[in-house]
């Protein structure tokens, strides 16, 4: 968070919730929250949530069943099988979902071929095609990004697919609509 290299302090383990399909009850696991002691002096972020690969950052929803409900059913034509796989009740929930998962993937892309282009030495894009269903295309670019350090010899492991959509999630999560209702009149 401050940019340097420095030990790693624990500043807790907070409680997080995600969303068991099976029961459609929310199951209870501890994530670990690292803290900056530099960036919290310079005023910056300093705190830090470590999520597992399998939960998207400020929802009860998994990641992986999201992924799967893509992959089953990449036009989200059936939304009642897509309600029954990520646990939800309200297809609305299931349809926005789709539309966060289809905007993190194409932001992926994205990342993805940039990273690709920029070492043209370590083999060409794969090819795909725009009638391609965007995970498709996303796993492609991931394979040839995996290949691609390991023809550059890399030993430290590559980041997961997971971890790309959480951090494209991530960032898409900030324009989320929030169900906040205001205490105070709205003007006309």
């Amino acid at each position: 968070m401050c940019g340097e290299i420095h030990p790693l302090y624990v500043h807790g383990y907070p409680h997080r919730r995600y969303r068991d399909p099976a029961g459609g009850e929310n199951v209870c696991v501890r994530v670990v929250s690292v803290i900056c002691p530099k960036a919290r002096s310079e005023g910056n972020q300093y705190t830090l949530r470590l999520l597992p690969d399998f939960l998207i950052p400020r929802c009860v929803i998994r990641l992986d069943r999201v992924m799967e409900a893509v992959a089953q059913d990449p036009s989200g034509t059936n939304i009642e099988k897509t309600c029954r796989l990520l646990g939800c009740v309200d297809e609305r929930t299931a349809r926005s979902h789709l539309q966060r998962m289809d905007l993190a993937i194409e932001t992926a892309v994205v990342y993805l071929a940039e990273r690709r282009a920029m070492t043209p030495e370590l083999g060409e894009l794969p090819e795909t095609t725009p009638d391609e269903v965007s995970l498709t295309r996303l796993q492609a670019l991931y394979r040839s990004e995996v290949e691609a350090a390991q023809r550059a010899g890399d030993t430290i492991a590559v980041i997961t697919l997971r971890h790309i959509l959480q951090a494209a999630l991530w960032k898409l999560g900030n324009k989320k609509p929030s169900a906040f209702a205001f205490a105070g009149p709205r003007p006309p």
